[in-house]
């Protein structure tokens, strides 16, 4: 499978994104709300970016790829707004204290990249291996297609109902989880029952969001990166798209 990227460049961009990922850490080490100021100055860098990589790939590499490029970035930021409308629900649900709230979303896009990682990984390698892979990534986006249009047809909307979700019941079944936030804090210690003074770990409502957040993550990449990989058949380009769309999400939920 043909790639414009060579050993250098996947290590210049995965460290750029690394680094882009722990100044958004060092940004939100103080919990804080975020003005409009703040988000509107981080979501223009987040788009002016990877705008000027494009620019990059389009004249190092040619216009094919530029607009494969372009178009497979336009796709996944589409798709990257869905998965931040649920984030959005789900942090409703959980009721996070809205300095926190920036905390969890970076959570959730470190997740969202780690899994889009190793299923981008997965699919070149399927990919390089068995064509028919290719009919297995359009039945997926077919029939989320399908999913979409019946919703829409029933009107159903989105719910998010906390103790109903699977994931909640099976980390409360694990560990304890207290009732309340503990600033930025996912693990605590309470007392025992009995008393005696003894204390045991639990977890704190942020971690429950963060689990839930993170199952949320496993859907959303099964469905973008099939998506891209209908664009460009270049694993380094279908990965540069997936980290640009997913990098601004935190900015672009508080504008």
């Amino acid at each position: 499978m043909d790639t414009i990227a060579t050993p250098t460049l996947w290590a210049v961009t995965i460290g750029a994104v690394v680094a882009l990922l722990v100044v958004d850490f060092i940004a939100t080490r103080k919990p804080h709300e975020v003005s409009m100021k703040e988000a509107i100055g981080w979501s223009v860098f987040y788009v002016a970016l990877p705008l000027a990589f494009g620019g990059y790939v389009w004249s190092q590499h040619g216009s094919e790829r530029g607009v494969e490029y372009y178009t497979g970035y336009l796709v996944e930021k589409t798709l990257s707004v869905d998965n931040l409308f649920v984030f959005m629900l789900l942090l409703a649900a959980f009721a996070v204290p809205a300095a926190l709230q920036q905390r969890v979303l970076l959570y959730g896009i470190v997740g969202a990249l780690v899994l889009r990682g190793i299923f981008i990984a997965l699919g070149a390698a399927a990919l390089s291996a068995f064509d028919f892979v290719f009919l297995i990534f359009g039945l997926v986006l077919l029939l989320t297609g399908l999913k979409l249009l019946r919703d829409a047809l029933r009107g159903d909307e989105h719910t998010t109902e906390v103790e109903d979700m699977r994931i909640v019941k099976l980390v409360r079944r694990v560990m304890p989880v207290t009732d309340t936030y503990e600033g930025p804090k996912m693990l605590t210690r309470i007392e025992e029952s009995g008393g005696a003074g003894r204390t045991r770990r639990a977890l704190t409502p942020l971690a429950l969001v963060v689990v839930a957040v993170f199952a949320t993550d496993v859907v959303f990449a099964i469905d973008s990166v099939p998506a891209v990989y209908g664009i460009t058949g270049d694993p380094y380009l279908v990965f540069a798209t997936n980290a640009f769309a997913l990098l601004g999400l935190r900015a672009l939920y508080f504008v």
